[in-house]
């Protein structure tokens, strides 16, 4: 009995996770449509 509560609640969430859209642009991570972060090398003194 175990085992089957243990599969149907594995499906369950296995169907339910989705992965997230990232993009790349103009040294810019966008996360779905918003700025996440930079990932620009900023110079130190040089």
């Amino acid at each position: 009995m175990k085992y089957i509560i243990y599969v149907t609640t594995l499906v369950f969430f296995a169907t339910k996770i989705t992965a997230q859209e990232i993009k790349l642009k103009d040294a810019i991570v966008y996360s779905g449509d918003t700025p996440a972060f930079s990932f620009a090398k900023k110079s130190m003194n040089n």
